[in-house]
């Protein structure tokens, strides 16, 4: 019908296309055209809106995402059977079934905000989603579309918020040069690319995990995440945010030497307080060698040139030999001085030196041979005399 009641009906496709709502000027109009009584006005009034509501409803189902469009798991697994395997383990599949969500999701009242990121194809107008779960099409698009996007930014528009790995990596990432999610993580297993953290980390920082491998903290199972990455849960009651540790930042919160060592440092604290006190002396970190201020290192059995930088006074009398026996090797600094609170075995007064046993210069047999000669010798003396005076 090309005019209802003397309208055109492109005139109402037109007004309900726009999803604007009958005005005055509508009505208006509509008197004028048809010259119908004020019910019968209100009543076509009536008639338009529901006419203007089925068309936005219809534009709606149309612009939204369609969930014809997606194909599921078996379809990828047709031709990518490998990553689906993997992915079929990961912590993105389960996404939604996971009972931590479930759990804090159920008691925060269910909001379908927290589905956006826990299932796939969620449609915003209808709060619909295809899947639960992060699958397949969640990351590469529905069907065939195939998008190969493996930047930061399609993980960041999940990974932030309450868990913001995503932001901290942004904080972290101008020393991290080129390396994103991909570089440490599997895109489909979503876990780490090698056996241990301290391989993954070691395929651009080789030298210092080396270092650290050899030092105390590599033989005491120390790894590189234990100091650059800091975790903490998120407080979703609280609304808290998690700390996720991508920024790779080992000061951050806090965080430094005393919190592991529980050493108090008395004296050596003049350079710094925490950490920096600790690194005035174990400067090079990775090593946890001494290092001096010229950036010379040495192990940790050999402290008296670390000592030395400051005291002076002391080294003076100890190479001359009035503070220590500097021609013996074991008596060095660290033997009468705890380095951390340096003072004797904390007391005042000097504790017996342990007995040493020293290489004798002179054999035995060489010192009879000596005492004899000088028993001969003090003999002919004492005869030579005894005969001059007769």
């Amino acid at each position: 019908m090309s005019y209802i009641l003397g309208i055109p009906a492109y005139y109402i496709n037109r007004r309900a296309s726009s999803n604007n709502a009958i005005t005055l000027s509508t009505v208006r109009h509509i008197e004028k055209v048809t010259g119908m009584s004020k019910w019968k006005q209100i009543a076509f009034t009536l008639l338009l809106v529901y006419i203007t509501l089925v068309a936005i409803n219809q534009s709606i189902s149309v612009n939204a995402e369609s969930h014809d469009e997606y194909k599921g798991a078996e379809y990828c697994v047709t031709c990518h059977s490998k990553q689906v395997g993997e992915h079929a383990e990961s912590m993105h599949n389960i996404g939604y079934s996971n009972e931590n969500f479930q759990e804090v999701w159920t008691d925060l009242g269910s909001s379908n905000d927290c589905l956006e990121c826990h299932t796939t194809g969620y449609d915003k107008a209808t709060e619909t989603y295809y899947q639960t779960g992060v699958q397949c099409e969640a990351c590469h698009g529905p069907g065939d579309t195939m998008n190969r996007d493996t930047s930061p930014e399609l993980c960041g528009e999940c990974h932030t918020g309450p868990y913001p790995t995503y932001d901290e990596w942004v904080v972290g990432g101008p020393s991290h040069g080129s390396a994103d999610c991909i570089t440490c993580h599997n895109e489909h297993t979503s876990k780490m690319e090698f056996e241990t953290p301290d391989e993954t980390c070691g395929q651009c920082h080789d030298s210092h995990v080396t270092q650290v491998d050899e030092s105390t903290h590599g033989l005491n199972d120390v790894g590189c995440i234990d100091c650059h990455m800091n975790v903490e849960d998120a407080d979703f009651y609280n609304g808290v945010q998690a700390k996720t540790g991508h920024s790779f930042n080992p000061t951050e919160h806090e965080l430094d030497c005393t919190s592991c060592h529980d050493v108090t440092l008395e004296k050596h604290d003049v350079l710094g307080e925490k950490a920096q006190a600790c690194l005035s002396c174990h400067g090079n970190i990775h090593e946890l060698k001494l290092e001096l201020v010229n950036r010379k290192t040495y192990d940790n059995d050999d402290p008296v040139p670390l000592c030395a930088q400051c005291h002076n006074e002391r080294y003076t009398d100890w190479s001359l030999g009035t503070h220590g026996a500097h021609d013996d090797s074991q008596a060095v600094c660290t033997e009468c001085h705890d380095p951390h609170i340096p003072i004797i075995n904390k007391i005042s007064t000097l504790e017996s030196i342990p007995a040493r046993e020293f290489d004798d210069p002179a054999p035995t047999s060489y010192k009879l041979a000596f005492v004899g000669v000088l028993l001969v010798f003090a003999f002919s003396v004492w005869s030579l005399r005894r005969n001059s005076s007769d």
